[in-house]
């Protein structure tokens, strides 16, 4: 009992034996790319908080807020799950880095076999082998299994094919193909997966992406993300057709280093700015408000443009901090407002950033006559502007994404564009002539029909000794399996 045990022990595969195996399954990677699928189709419907907002745990929470609207209870859910930032949540790097090794170690798996049937294709198979290949064929030949080899050899070598010609116990075996380095082109497209998943890792971790980088006329912004840039908006414009659509909408963007200007550049949605690996887009604009804030006396405790760039009550609106009142000022423009007759031109609210108890609340006036004061605060209309919202991104791994893109692209069209043919033949003598098996296999090919076809009506010359006008081709050397 004891021995049979220790036998089962024994003949039991190790840990390491099983991980790979388990690494190994096409099941296993299946379920890693639909699930990897899942968590970019998550990241597709789900809106993604703009980086600013990550870094900042109280803007977040803001974020978050306006996403309960949409969302309800489900929100802290996706939150806790990362599903609103889920391009660089842990479970889905865990994911890439999973199906990368995946990748990996099924392409180490499948080398041998490939490699095996590229440079060392077997030559001599049984006649079952050949009478289950998918085009096959049986005749007999009046010339001996040599030469009748020896013939069919020069021909196929005419088609462009390889040749190996073997000799056992009086059999010829043959085996032919074309295209073979096409085989490879498995290989191409799983290194390309994997290079595909490593730059889009590099790109998660190393790289960022910024969909709602605001900044307002004449003003400068740091693109922050560890980088010593700043981009300034010198002027927008946009343009309308009659019917009141957008016709065109550009932005006129400077990008300081250091404080130094190193480019300007007219950017548009489809004409982007590029400098030192970051990107700028245009994605879209609307109003800001110029406004000054001052305490009791003269003290300027806010001056600059506030992009009204939310929605709060259905109206345009924008948001600023007061640091040293402990303030959040929300403005909201309601000039013009169809729905509400009369209604003032801005609308302030204040509240404190602790708590988000309202401590002040009441209208301002565009123009000259702009000033309201509230809360023990005054508050001034200076201007009227516009800001362009870009998309800022740095992408380090595009450039991997890129080179593998082109080793799929390769492995794809050597597999459907340069197909595998294969053919076995035997020549066994019978008689005073020879008995020729042959069979041939080529996947995705609706070709290789019309090419075997070709192939056994040439073996039907040899039948008749019509093949002795290749005579002077130089012969396939014959080895012998030994």
């Amino acid at each position: 009992m004891q021995q049979a045990e220790e036998t089962v022990r024994q003949q039991a595969p190790s840990i390491t034996v099983q991980a790979w195996r388990l690494l190994a399954s096409t099941r296993l990677a299946i379920v890693l790319i639909l699930l990897t699928a899942l968590g970019a189709l998550i990241g597709a419907l789900l809106p993604q908080a703009p980086d600013q907002v990550l870094a900042n745990p109280e803007a977040y929470s803001r974020w978050l807020q306006q996403a309960r609207l949409q969302y309800g209870l489900l929100t802290d859910l996706f939150s806790a799950l990362g599903f609103f930032d889920i391009f660089r949540s842990h479970w889905m790097r865990a994911l890439a880095v999973a199906l990368t090794v995946s990748i990996v170690v099924c392409t180490a798996n499948r080398c041998g076999r490939i490699f095996g049937v590229v440079f060392h294709p077997k030559v001599q198979v049984s006649p079952a082998f050949i009478e289950q290949a998918p085009q096959h064929q049986e005749m007999m030949l009046t010339a001996n299994p040599v030469e009748a080899a020896q013939a069919m050899a020069a021909y196929l070598k005419k088609r462009r094919y390889r040749v190996w010609l073997q000799s056992a116990g009086g059999t010829c075996h043959l085996f032919a193909d074309r295209n073979h380095l096409a085989r490879l082109g498995t290989l191409l497209d799983h290194a390309g997966l994997v290079l595909v998943l490593m730059g889009a890792l590099v790109s998660s971790v190393l790289g960022f992406h910024d969909s709602q980088f605001i900044i307002a006329e004449g003003k400068v912004r740091a693109v922050g993300h560890g980088t010593d840039l700043a981009v300034r908006l010198d002027d927008f414009s946009d343009e309308y057709y009659p019917s009141g659509a957008p016709k065109d909408y550009y932005s006129d963007l400077a990008v300081l280093q250091g404080g130094q200007e190193v480019k300007k550049q007219r950017v548009r949605v489809n004409d982007p700015l590029s400098y030192g690996g970051v990107t700028f887009y245009q994605s879209s604009f609307g109003n800001a408000v110029g406004l000054q804030v001052l305490d009791g006396g003269d003290h300027v405790l806010y001056n600059d443009v506030v992009p009204l760039a939310l929605q709060f009550e259905g109206f345009p609106a924008g948001a600023f901090e007061i640091p040293a009142r402990g303030l959040t000022i929300v403005v909201l423009w309601t000039a013009g407002s169809a729905s509400v007759p009369g209604a003032p031109d801005l609308m302030l609210f204040g509240y404190r950033s602790d708590t988000r108890e309202q401590v002040l609340a009441g209208p301002l006036s565009q123009g000259s006559a702009g000033e309201a004061y509230l809360g023990g605060l005054t508050f001034r209309f200076l201007s009227m502007h516009q800001y362009s919202v870009l998309q800022v991104a740095s992408d380090p791994g595009v450039n991997v994404i890129w080179a593998a893109s082109a080793l799929m692209l390769l492995g794809i069209v050597a597999a459907f564009y340069f197909p595998h043919r294969r053919l076995w033949g035997q020549f066994e003598a019978e008689g005073k002539g020879s008995r020729l098996r042959l069979g041939g296999a080529s996947e995705r090919d609706s070709g290789f029909e019309r090419e075997f076809a070709a192939i056994v009506e040439f073996a039907a010359i040899v039948k008749d000794d019509a093949w002795k006008m290749t005579r002077d081709d130089s012969p396939v050397r014959i080895t012998s399996d030994s």
